[in-house]
């Protein structure tokens, strides 16, 4: 028998997921008199099962079906359905792909904007052939491509609440039950604009704590053990799902934001900004019998616009490049591989891939960081041309290892989380900061621009340089908004 905590440590799922998995009837697990969860070996064997299933990209409440039916032809039906869809996106990635490289060859080749709408009407047949999936969405009116693809934009207002946190076996569980006996004894739901909306974290001794507010109005006498807390509001990109299915669509949703062209997620937001979980229909969520699948909520992931603009000379100020040692350094990380033709100045660090990492480590995490806020990312990739490929325009970013500093060994290394020692090495430093002068406002600092002030340092540098990586170091002074980055450039010694 093994404690719940421990389960999730090997295999680098959280205890929530498992609680889910339960609740989906496809986990089961005994609780000793000290009121923990253990899973005994059958189980662990059925979380191992799960975890290859997942690996399938099938979604949970597919894998509720075939372990719960143990029926071969349930199983070789869903399997085969998944096999479609895949086919189906990936037939539609590739015709987009080819005629995509046919016509950026054609405009490069003839240097004419205005033909492009012409050549692409010579594509349109290859787009829409009969077993094309935007032929299907011809005939059918809409594009059968996966169920919620994009997410909504939501600008939650000022709000008033009444906030409850429990940690330990089931915090949510907790946190809904009393909110529930709330909301009732006042009629809370009753109000105008009443919204619940709830949000998990990670203590200062790393335990995981969830928290639930409900709203009340302006001068309701909030009961303890609630307190009363004021959120300043903001934008959020939002996504639909279901109890069955929050942990692949909290991934998803940080994926599509992070892909956009127009928002990035707002983590650092001085309104205090969480990524909420919010419930629209609390009579079905709440009814007993209702399976996973169809208790829903909408994920509330904080988000800014980009623009543009807001990162000018007149509030960023870029230091003289200097020659600096950076001693022995140990970081705690985990790599993420980067798209084809990523740049070095666009590539792709989700961090809250490696926060969920880190909150895997548990208690003990925290004492073992050396400023968990300000975070180091190694850069590696190949150049076209004979010179390090950070100083390439047409570079290739291969992969990154996101990573924070430590003081110490962590206690518990989690699937995907790897602890490094950077020897000592000589670096020209690039570096850029926000106006301390800005009043609160957030300012984007973007590593574009110190690539190209590296750029033209390199042209007439007395050092050589070496080519197989770069670091960027992201500070935040007061924990939160970044607002000093550096780029390191590494000297041959």
């Amino acid at each position: 028998m093994q404690k719940i905590g421990i389960v999730a440590k090997k295999t680098g799922l959280s205890p929530r997921t498992l609680r889910f998995w339960e609740e989906a009837n496809i986990l089961k697990s005994v609780r000793a008199e000290n009121g923990y969860r253990y899973y005994d070996e059958e189980n662990i064997a059925r979380i191992n099962q799960i975890m290859i299933l997942r690996s399938l990209e099938l979604p949970l409440s597919e894998i509720e079906k075939i372990l719960v039916s143990r029926d071969l032809i349930v199983t070789i039906s869903i399997l085969k359905r998944h096999l479609e869809n895949i086919r189906k996106q990936g037939g539609l990635l590739l015709n987009l792909s080819v005629v995509l490289d046919r016509v950026i060859g054609i405009l490069l080749s003839s240097q004419k904007q205005d033909i492009l709408f012409s050549t692409m009407e010579q594509f349109q047949p290859q787009l829409y052939k009969d077993d094309s999936i935007l032929n299907s969405a011809s005939r059918d009116g809409e594009i059968k491509m996966e169920k919620n693809k994009g997410f909504r934009i939501v600008n939650l207002p000022k709000m008033i609440v009444a906030a409850i946190a429990f940690s330990g076996e089931n915090p949510e569980d907790a946190c809904w039950e009393a909110t529930k006996k709330l909301v009732e004894q006042y009629q809370l739901n009753q109000e105008p604009g009443y919204r619940n909306i709830g949000f998990g974290y990670n203590d200062t001794d790393g335990k995981y704590v969830y928290e639930l507010w409900v709203t009340v109005p302006k001068n309701f006498f909030v009961p303890a053990p609630f307190t009363q807390k004021q959120y300043s509001g903001g934008l959020h990109a939002a996504l639909s799902t279901s109890l069955a299915d929050i942990m692949e669509r909290w991934n998803e949703l940080h994926e599509l934001v992070i892909a956009s062209e127009k928002y990035e997620p707002d983590y650092t937001d001085t309104r205090g900004a969480h990524c909420f979980e919010e419930c629209l229909d609390e009579e079905g969520f709440f009814r007993k019998d209702a399976p996973l699948s169809e208790r829903e909520l909408d994920l509330l992931l904080p988000i800014r616009r980009l623009n543009e603009d807001s990162a000018v000379n007149e509030i960023i100020y870029l230091e003289e490049p200097e020659p600096v040692t950076i001693p022995n350094l140990k970081i705690c990380g985990t790599y993420i591989t980067q798209k084809a033709n990523a740049k070095p100045w666009n590539k792709r660090v989700p961090w809250y891939a490696l926060a969920q990492l880190l909150y895997q480590v548990g208690p003990g995490m925290n004492e073992c960081l050396d400023r968990g806020s300000d975070t180091m990312t190694l850069v590696f990739g190949t150049a076209q041309e004979k010179k390090p490929f950070y100083l390439e325009m047409n570079a290739k970013v291969e992969k990154v290892f996101a990573s924070v500093l430590l003081l110490k060994s962590m206690p518990f290394l989690p699937d995907g989380l790897i602890e490094m020692d950077l020897p000592k090495q000589r670096f020209i430093k690039f570096t850029a900061k926000s106006d301390p002068t800005r009043n609160g406002k957030n300012v984007l600092l973007k590593y574009n621009h110190l690539y190209e002030l590296a750029r033209i340092y390199a042209q007439n540098c007395i050092y050589e340089l070496k080519a197989e990586y770069c670091i960027e170091r992201d500070y935040r002074a007061d924990g939160r908004i970044v607002d000093r980055i550096e780029l390191y450039i590494p000297i041959v010694e």
